[in-house]
């Protein structure tokens, strides 16, 4: 499907979908960018409450359109392992929020 517009447009295919799909007006179609990789190190409690080594991970974060709205997904890129999946607006007070807790650090 051709990307159009998607503010014009609410069932159009974002220019970020790499889903392959007919034009449809179903806004049930979920829409998803390729994720972007972010390399981390991530801490783990275990089941009885300990502290795991921390492990290296890697996170994935992207866009996602269902239902006519823009979300933000992120989570480890791991298919057994939760994700999250944000509006953008609580994405964007994410970011704040974790720049203003790491101005504590050089």
């Amino acid at each position: 499907m051709s990307p159009s517009d998607p503010r014009e447009d609410p069932c159009a295919c974002p220019p970020w979908c790499t889903g392959e799909h007919e034009a449809t007006s179903d806004l049930r179609l979920v829409h998803r960018s390729e994720g972007v990789i972010v390399p981390g190190v991530e801490r783990l409690v275990n089941a009885h409450g300990g502290i795991d080594a921390p492990t290296i991970v890697e996170i994935a974060i992207g866009l996602e359109r269902t239902c006519g709205e823009t979300w933000v997904w992120i989570g480890p890129d791991h298919p057994s392992r939760s994700s999250a999946i944000l509006s953008v607006g609580t994405a964007r007070r994410l970011i704040r929020a974790t720049e203003a807790l790491l101005r504590w650090f050089p």
